[in-house]
């Protein structure tokens, strides 16, 4: 398995810290390579700071030779589109495994127009249920299309949301604090809004629109 944050102070003070609370000794983990290796499993944790191009690449290269059963993304909306894209090709089993990639994101950060693209049924057209399964595959032309259970290059897809009230660790104060917050930042975390911060600001000098077709 491989848990990937984009940057590696990230990766250190999250997920790596969180998994000693839950793996406890450290006599199974290596520190050097950020591993764990414990109950005949190998986790590792990795960062992509630098993303390249299929021409030029950058971090993602370094893991071009593993396979991975499980590559899972934490805070996506700090990749671009063409990282995960990449890490697509690297979830493979010789043992027939299921394999899967799993992501989490928050509804605000630079690279949320992929992910609202890619999770559009979901996220902006809701002609598809939380949790339910689609299939998608990439056309002749090059663009993703979805596709039906029993068309043999479709891959499944679903999104899960999650809101405030599921999380029970977080309790009324940090709900207050999210309600302070100015828009669109307030109806993107407390709602879950993913369309609220694609509005332009009253005062934003270069329309998204621009930027976008740039």
């Amino acid at each position: 398995s491989l848990l990937l944050r984009r940057e590696f102070p990230d990766l250190e003070r999250s997920l790596i810290s969180r998994s000693h609370e839950f793996y406890g000794p450290r006599k199974h983990y290596n520190a050097s390579k950020h591993i764990w290796e414990i109950d005949g499993r190998r986790i590792e944790f990795g960062h992509m700071e630098r993303v390249g191009t299929p021409q030029m690449p950058g971090d993602e290269g370094s893991y071009a030779s593993a396979p991975y059963d499980l590559i899972a993304f934490d805070q996506l909306e700090q990749f671009p589109e063409y990282g995960y894209e990449f890490m697509l090709s690297r979830v493979r089993s010789a043992s027939g495994r299921r394999v899967r990639i799993a992501a989490s994101a928050n509804p605000v950060g630079e690279h949320i127009d992929w992910i609202i693209k890619r999770w559009r049924a979901w996220l902006v057209d809701k002609t598809a249920k939380p949790g339910e399964l689609l299939y998608y595959k990439r056309s002749d032309k090059g663009e993703d299309i979805q596709t039906t259970a029993d068309d043999p290059d479709g891959l499944s897809r679903t999104f899960i949301p999650a809101g405030l009230k599921d999380n029970p660790f977080l309790g009324d104060d940090y709900r207050r604090t999210l309600n302070a917050l100015p828009e669109p930042l307030r109806s993107a975390l407390l709602d879950g809004d993913w369309q609220a911060s694609l509005t332009d600001d009253a005062y934003q000098v270069i329309p998204r629109a621009w930027v976008r077709a740039a």
